[in-house]
């Protein structure tokens, strides 16, 4: 299974049994204490990153568990984006990372499309499971293309790891993101 379904499965497990109250308790729906944390985090790819390079996605979370998973070609949409979905109850903080590595050689190609750019949708919950609060990111990153002569350096970049980044997202026990915790690395 990969990193982004593992995820996405254990969220939805989390939040269909804290949804799985009784229904007629307005009490759950009134309640505005934020209890759980929900974030989805997007990963831009391009066409020729996805042709030419390994992708991996790391997935770490506060406790420190990690997961990490090789995106494949059915992982990403039509526009080569990724996704990984996690929660965790508040207040907590989780880190994405993506780690490229050629799988094959670059230098012959008259261009190479490439970005970095990432964002982030995430959904406060109280512990009854009803959606108190939603936010998201604004994207960070380049995007950008390399022609000519400029692939075969390019392709050094990519072994030095110009495409590879770390995003970290804390929250605080209110479901407020920390802003300076929230950039590339």
């Amino acid at each position: 299974m990969t990193l982004a379904a593992v995820l996405c499965c254990a969220m939805t497990t989390t939040v269909f049994t804290a949804c799985s109250t009784d229904s007629s308790n307005d009490e759950g729906a009134n309640d505005k204490t934020p209890k759980y944390v929900m974030i989805q985090f997007y990963m831009d790819n391009t066409a020729d990153m996805v042709r030419y390079c390994d992708i991996e996605v790391t997935f770490e979370d506060e406790q420190g568990n990690k997961q990490s998973a090789k995106l494949e070609s059915g992982n990403f949409d039509t526009n080569y984006m990724a996704y990984a979905t996690a929660n965790g109850v508040l207040p907590t903080q989780f880190k994405f990372s993506r780690k490229v590595t050629l799988k094959q050689s670059i230098d012959n190609l008259e261009k190479f499309d490439y970005t970095t750019r990432t964002k982030a949708e995430y959904g406060i919950f109280n512990a009854a499971g009803y959606q108190i609060g939603i936010g998201e990111t604004e994207v960070v990153g380049d995007a950008g293309t390399a022609k000519g002569a400029e692939v075969a350096n390019f392709a050094q970049l990519i072994k030095q790891g110009v495409l590879d980044y770390t995003r970290t997202f804390k929250f605080d026990e209110k479901g407020n993101l920390i802003p300076e915790n929230n950039t590339a690395q």
